[in-house]
């Protein structure tokens, strides 16, 4: 194929052959060979032109006109990883051959990007982010493997603390985090500290559908262990990597609150469950696991509309005064402060 923009190096002739293959230039004129690096190639003027014009398509969800000029710039660097995605994705989301994406990843690794092919495959990644939910541990590694400079740390964060949170907000269960992700996790984590993506996770404990908090379903003891093992437990595994110690400290923090409230949550879930079914003592029983987390320095209003209830006799006698005791403690603690 005929390469616009470059000529012979040996008679400086422009009628000049080359094999994308090979990266072999070969002269018409006087028969001469050369070997083009991709850097050489991804410098020349008509893949420059291609590739942005296939990246600001695909940008505009325009994919048929990407693919076309993506298409242009393989043509002249076969390896190109811009192009690269570019296609695979039009393979896998527009004509919907499965596998292509994965292909595109295995590919790619072990091949040392440049930086302007690592920046265009960021806006790649984040324009496109909403297909990507089932190749965020790929995405993560193919970036970070490129990214591993100091210098790069404040860049890499940020593009991780962009494309994360969105893809944690849209997971419909806990099961995304495997053994893989939570790993890179880690890794990102004590490189860059990834706080937007750490909160995220946080937010997941309250909002992800599998979260008991969520659907109120505490009542279920085998799923709410099963998310707070699986979870809320793994979750802190990846705030305790976090470089920062005050990030760090300051995520703890919100790990702890969410376990004390997995089992008060528990406890008055189940009260209120045994209540209902006229079972007394285990009410009871539930209730005073509810009060013995409770402050007699900061009641929430929750809290004190079920001590009130309590102290007013709604619930039924406490025959083994299983709740009174609590009473009487917070009652001291109180009078305690005021004197």
């Amino acid at each position: 194929m005929e390469l616009g923009g470059l000529q012979c190096h040996g008679c400086g002739s422009s009628n000049v052959v080359f094999d994308p293959k090979g990266r072999i230039l070969k002269c018409s004129q006087c028969g001469k060979e050369e070997y083009y690096s991709r850097a050489t190639l991804n410098a020349n003027g008509k893949v420059l032109f291609s590739k942005e014009n296939a990246i600001n398509f695909f940008t505009e969800g325009k994919f048929e006109n990407s693919q076309h000029y993506a298409m242009n710039v393989l043509n002249i660097s076969k390896d190109n990883a811009p192009a690269l995605y570019i296609m695979a994705y039009f393979d896998e989301f527009v004509s919907r051959k499965d596998g292509a994406l994965k292909s595109f990843f295995h590919e790619i690794q072990g091949l040392a990007l440049e930086y302007d092919e690592v920046q265009e495959l960021k806006k790649l990644f984040l324009a496109s982010a909403y297909n990507l939910l089932d190749y965020e541990s790929e995405v993560l590694t193919l970036i970070a493997v490129n990214m591993q400079s100091e210098d790069d740390s404040e860049d890499l964060c940020k593009f991780v603390d962009t494309l994360c949170p969105y893809l944690i907000k849209k997971r419909t269960s806990i099961n995304f985090l495997t053994s893989n992700l939570v790993g890179i996790y880690e890794e990102l984590a004590g490189h860059c500290d990834i706080p937007k993506t750490c909160f995220a996770l946080l937010k997941a404990i309250d909002e992800n559908p599998d979260s008991p908090y969520k659907n109120n379903s505490f009542y279920l003891r085998s799923n709410a262990k099963y998310f707070y093992d699986n979870f809320v437990l793994t979750v802190g595994k990846i705030i305790n990597a976090m470089k920062t110690k005050e990030l760090r400290d300051k995520f703890f923090n919100s790990i702890i609150e969410a376990v004390k409230r997995d089992e008060e949550r528990t406890a008055l879930t189940m009260a209120l469950i045994c209540r209902r079914n006229n079972k007394i003592q285990t009410y009871y029983e539930w209730l005073s696991i509810y009060f013995a987390n409770q402050d007699a320095a900061n009641f929430s209003e929750g809290s004190f509309t079920y001590i009130d209830a309590y102290v007013n006799g709604v619930f039924g006698p406490d025959d083994k005064h299983m709740c009174s005791d609590y009473i009487t403690k917070w009652i001291n603690e109180i009078r305690g402060r005021v004197s």
